[in-house]
């Protein structure tokens, strides 16, 4: 999703609301390390059939290639399935694999939106919100290789059952265990997902996925009460899963909760600016991050210090506190959104989708040292001043197995694209 920004009064200064691991922040830009390297630019080719708009960051395969889809554009302009396939002279070729609104009605979705999953056999999952002519139901599809390139297939469409009772309009994407720390979906063990709307309370639904021999079984495990707008589970080392609520909660601003492996008891971790000052952080947004210790981490669009997000710690031992203030001063970013932790740096990587020296956003890490967290902006995009090289990133980070970072802008690139803003890019910040 990208954020609905608002224009908020600045907050107060940032409390600590449970003991947390860490202790005090700290903020420094940076851009050594990393090289920026744009490569692809969206709508390349007239009418966009290749995509626009990257709806989501890359997952790259064993053999180097990277996946991932586009919101519109393709054939149809409702969004596309692409590859980035790595040649000599670290090129890569780009391929568009499938346009969605093939089939009559848009059965297999419209416009896809999440992070993909891959399988041990390279098969490839996703989601659309959205179907049936723009419905809000959406599809959970497969695209699995063979010698004649991609077969598509639909395995799950929402609102099956009256009045949407498993849910409607995913668009967060799956989950499983071991995502987190970099391991292939076994091709066995659920997946998990959340929809915005349905359930038995009509605010959505967490399910699970299940495959059953040649069919797949769907369960609703979670009918969402008090929350609003729930983002993709997170998936502990147990199988317990951790959620945030974009709005909704005690307060309306968003919460995060817990539900605990085979028995999906709800427990709620924290409600988001109690007392009205938002101190905390406002909306939780985009996935959560999972270190090797069992600490999970997420960044809020809105409050803090400065009403720019914040960066949240719920430790494995218990509690909740902010880790880290966004002050949007032109050098750290503003309004955070996804966070993922980098199995190889053991940090934290993440973007702001605004912010940076020219507000076009920012890739960032934040590393804990000496009981200290210190931002390094890694990338200050649209430094070249007309944004070629992409502007706006809103996906998850992929660190890579040599520290490569990978993941997706939604403008900028060709700027003869959309009036001039650019239809986004795929990019690798190459470690030096």
């Amino acid at each position: 999703m990208q954020p609905d920004f608002r224009n908020l009064a600045l907050l107060g200064t940032v409390s600590l609301l449970a003991t947390a691991m860490h202790t005090s922040l700290a903020t420094a830009a940076d851009t050594t390390g990393y090289k920026l390297k744009t490569l692809y630019s969206f709508c390349e080719q007239s009418g966009c059939p290749d995509g626009d708009a990257p709806s989501a960051g890359v997952l790259k395969d064993p053999n180097g290639t990277l996946y991932g889809i586009a919101a519109f554009g393709g054939k149809f302009g409702d969004g596309t399935f692409f590859s980035l396939t790595p040649k000599t002279g670290a090129t890569y070729k780009f391929h568009t694999t499938y346009s969605f609104c093939k089939q009559a009605n848009c059965a297999d979705g419209e416009k896809p939106e999440g992070q993909l999953v891959e399988d041990t056999a390279g098969n490839l999952y996703g989601v659309t919100p959205l179907d049936q002519d723009g419905s809000p139901t959406g599809t959970i599809f497969r695209l699995s290789p063979s010698d004649k390139g991609w077969k598509f297939k639909v395995i799950y469409s929402f609102c099956a059952q009256d009045n949407c009772a498993d849910g409607g309009s995913d668009d967060g994407g799956l989950s499983y265990k071991g995502q987190a720390w970099g391991k292939l979906w076994d091709g066995k063990s659920p997946l998990f997902g959340s929809t915005t709307i349905g359930g038995a309370n009509g605010n959505g639904t967490i399910f699970e996925l299940v495959p059953n021999g040649s069919r797949w079984d769907y369960t609703v495990i979670h009918n969402i009460a008090s929350g609003r707008n729930p983002q993709t589970p997170l998936v502990d080392h147990d199988g317990n899963l951790f959620i945030t609520s974009l709005t909704g909660g005690a307060n309306n601003l968003g919460n995060l909760y817990t539900l605990a492996s085979g028995t999906w008891k709800e427990t709620t971790i924290h409600n988001f600016c109690p007392g009205g000052n938002c101190s905390d952080g406002d909306e939780p947004a985009g996935t959560l991050a999972l270190d090797a210790d069992g600490n999970v981490y997420g960044v809020t669009l809105f409050g803090g210090s400065a009403n720019n997000g914040v960066v949240f710690e719920h430790p494995a031992s218990g509690g909740f506190a902010v880790v880290y203030n966004f002050f949007g001063d032109g050098s750290c970013g503003s309004k955070p959104e996804n966070l993922s932790y980098g199995n190889v740096s053991h940090n934290l990587l993440g973007i702001t989708y605004e912010g940076g020296a020219n507000n076009k956003g920012v890739v960032y890490q934040l590393a804990f040292k000496n009981g200290i967290w210190n931002e390094t902006v890694i990338e200050d995009f649209c430094a070249d001043g007309n944004c070629t090289s992409g502007a706006n990133p809103g996906a998850p980070i992929l660190e890579d197995e040599s520290g490569n970072l990978f993941s997706t802008t939604s403008a900028g690139g060709n700027l003869a694209c959309n009036g001039g803003s650019g239809c986004g890019t795929v990019f690798e910040l190459k470690k030096n």
